[in-house]
């Protein structure tokens, strides 16, 4: 859009002072609808086009045990050399989105750098999650039970992508009521895991509160 590639060519010409820096912009719209049967499958997909990246950095290992007796700091294994950072043109919640899947990314690519029980924690499938909040959340959830079945809870997903799915989701909801004065109308799809009947009532809930 014309306003977008103002900003997005103001901000390429500021970046080209810093030779280190690299800009990608992502339209996220064209990538993720939220399809219950996709909304994985989408979000692998755009975080695939700053992955390469990411990965490259690597990750901060001080897992090193100093020998006993030894007045020598242990030495970090590894070293972190980049960071990442996202930014959405007029949407936080598109922006939450893309970095949870990017923590994931980079969670799965630790776990499995370290092996053993690490690596074996992004095996476990998820149990439905239980329900949170009161009200007319509690009137949703139990709606959910009844129309979602198993998919209720991120049962489709490794019990630890579930976990920071809903965590990622919670900092979503209050970032939201901070400027908006209701919760995220995503946070319900990102703890559902797509456009279950549950995440799109809750959603339209949330968009009437705005």
């Amino acid at each position: 859009q014309e306003t977008e590639g103002i900003v997005g060519s103001a901000f390429q010409g500021v970046l080209k002072m810093y030779k280190d820096i690299k800009h990608r912009s992502i339209d996220f719209g064209a990538f993720v609808t939220g399809e219950e049967a996709r909304f994985d499958r989408e979000l692998m997909q755009v975080a695939g086009e700053v992955s390469r990246e990411l990965l490259s950095f690597g990750f901060l290992d001080v897992t090193s045990v100093e020998a006993q007796g030894s007045s020598t700091p242990a030495q970090p294994r590894k070293k972190q050399t980049g960071v990442l950072r996202t930014n959405c043109f007029d949407c936080l919640d598109r922006s939450n989105l893309l970095q949870q899947q990017l923590a994931w990314v980079w969670i799965s690519a630790v776990f499995t750098a370290w092996g053993g029980e690490f690596a074996q924690m992004l095996k476990v499938r998820a149990v439905p999650a239980p329900k949170v909040g009161g009200g007319f959340s509690d009137l949703l959830g139990a709606f959910g039970d009844l129309v979602g079945g198993e998919s209720h809870g991120h049962s489709g997903c490794p019990a630890l992508q579930g976990l920071l799915r809903s965590s990622w989701a919670d900092l979503s909801d209050a970032l939201s009521m901070q400027y908006t004065g209701a919760a995220s109308t995503w946070a319900g799809i990102l703890r559902q895991g797509g456009r279950s009947a549950l995440a799109v009532l809750e959603k339209g809930w949330n968009s009437m509160n705005r």
